[in-house]
């Protein structure tokens, strides 16, 4: 499955170590989906500790995976 994104309407921190993007994304090339990519910033630097977890409305759902390469940082405003 390859999933592509179309757009992010929204990004929504929570606190100071997690955020949900939200947005519309393709599916194997077609249709227009909503999804949720959930991440977590838990240590620096973040490749092999930080989390990252995709839901689709498809009902796909990932589960919460470690990065392996990069960095989430979540700054406060």
């Amino acid at each position: 499955m390859r999933v592509q994104s179309i757009n992010v309407l929204a990004i929504v921190c929570d606190g100071t170590s997690q955020a949900s993007i939200y947005g519309q994304a393709t599916i194997d090339g077609s249709g227009s989906f909503f999804y949720r990519i959930k991440v977590k910033d838990v240590a620096e630097p973040g490749a092999g500790q930080d989390t990252y977890w995709i839901i689709l409305e498809t009902g796909y759902n990932s589960g919460e995976h470690t990065l392996g390469g990069g960095n989430v940082q979540i700054h406060r405003g």
